[in-house]
C-alpha cells in the first residue's frame, strides 16, 4: 500500500546505519550520520517534512549505505514528484535488501518501486556516430554513464542535456519531459572550435600600417592642391604693379578655393594618420607577453544556431 511514511520507513531500519553495498564510511562519518538521522527524526516528527528530508539528505551523504536515509530520501523525492530519483534510491535499497536478506526493508523498497517506475520519463540520447574518447554525457549536471544514454531515466520537467569531448564545442539542449513519457534526443558530432588570434600586437600594426597609408595619402593631397593652386595663378591671376597685391578672376578664385579645401583635407588626412601611428606603436610596446585569444565557436541547440565569440581583449 502507499501509506508507508517516512516514520515506517525510519522505524524499518532503525537508524541511518546499513549494509556496505558502496565503500565503508569512516567510523566518524557513521556517527555523524546517526545524528544527523535522529534531528531529521525530530523534524519529521515535528511536521517540517522539508527540513526533515533536507537532514536525511545530509545523513545519506555521509554514509552511502545508510539504508534508513536511502528510503527516506527516496520518499522525500517521491513526495516532490522526482520519480526517477526516488525509484533509483529505492531500487538501490532493494539491492542492499537482497544482498543481506533485509526483508522488511526490501519489501517497503518495492512496495514503492511498483508505484513510482510506471510514472519515470525515459530519455534516449542518440550520438551521430561514436561518441569521442574523453565524452561526458550529463543531464542536469549529473553524470551518466555513455552505456545507459539509450534509455535514461528522468524525472519530470524541462531537463538540461550536456555532452563535451575534449578540444570540442560542447553540446546543450533542454527537454521538457512529462510523466511515464518517453523522448529522443540526437546528439551531432562536436565541432572543434574555431580560434582566432587576436593580439594587441596585431592591432598594433594594422594602426600603423594604416596610419601611414592615411599620412602618404595626405602628402600627395597637399601636393595636388599646390600644384592646382599654381596652375589656377598662372592662368587666372596677376600681380598688381602698384602694391603687388595678386588679383585674380572668378574662375582663379573659383579655382584657388577649391585647391585651399583639397590642402585642409590632406593636412587632416595625414594628422588622423600620425593618431592612429602613434596609437600603433604605443600598443605594440605596450602588449602583454602572452597573446589574448579570441575564440570564435559555433553553437547548436533544437532551438537555434548560431556563433559564441569567447575571450577578452
Amino acid at each position: 500500500m502507499r501509506g508507508t511514511s517516512l516514520v515506517g520507513l525510519a522505524v524499518i531500519v532503525g537508524g541511518a546505519a546499513g549494509a556496505h553495498a558502496e565503500p565503508q564510511a569512516s567510523p566518524e562519518s557513521i556517527s555523524k550520520a546517526d545524528a544527523v538521522f535522529a534531528e531529521a527524526q525530530k523534524l519529521r516528527d515535528a511536521g517540517d517534512n522539508d527540513a526533515a528530508c533536507a537532514k536525511f539528505a545530509d545523513a545519506l551523504a555521509l554514509n552511502k549505505n545508510a539504508v534508513g536515509a536511502i528510503l527516506n530520501v527516496g520518499l522525500c523525492a517521491e513526495q516532490a514528484g522526482k520519480v526517477a530519483s526516488a525509484a533509483r534510491l529505492f531500487a538501490a535499497a532493494r539491492g542492499i535488501a537482497i544482498e543481506y536478506s533485509l526483508a522488511p526493508v526490501r519489501a517497503a523498497a518495492e512496495e514503492h518501486l511498483a508505484l513510482d517506475e510506471p510514472l519515470v520519463g525515459h530519455l534516449a540520447i542518440a550520438f551521430d556516430g561514436t561518441p569521442l574518447d574523453g565524452a561526458r554525457l550529463l543531464i542536469d549536471g549529473e553524470l551518466v554513464p555513455l552505456a545507459s544514454a539509450g534509455d535514461v531515466f528522468v524525472d519530470p520537467g524541462t531537463r538540461k542535456v550536456t555532452v563535451t569531448a575534449p578540444g570540442r564545442v560542447p553540446f546543450e539542449a533542454s527537454v521538457a519531459i512529462a510523466k511515464a513519457e518517453h523522448k529522443a534526443i540526437a546528439v551531432p558530432e562536436l565541432k572543434r572550435p574555431i580560434t582566432v588570434k587576436h593580439t594587441r600586437a596585431t592591432v598594433a600594426k594594422v594602426l600603423v600600417g594604416g596610419g601611414g597609408g592615411l599620412v602618404l595619402g595626405g602628402l600627395v593631397l597637399g601636393y595636388i592642391a599646390h600644384l592646382h593652386d599654381d596652375d589656377a595663378i598662372q592662368k587666372s591671376c596677376y600681380h598688381r604693379q602698384t602694391d603687388n597685391a595678386l588679383i585674380c578672376d572668378a574662375n582663379g578664385q573659383s579655382a584657388i578655393h577649391s585647391a585651399q579645401l583639397l590642402g585642409n583635407v590632406g593636412t587632416v588626412t595625414g594628422a588622423v594618420g600620425l593618431g592612429m601611428a602613434a596609437t600603433g606603436v604605443v600598443l605594440w610596446f605596450t602588449r602583454p607577453a602572452d597573446p589574448e585569444r579570441l575564440a570564435i565557436v559555433p553553437t547548436l541547440s533544437p532551438q537555434q544556431a548560431g556563433l559564441a565569440a569567447i575571450g577578452r581583449f
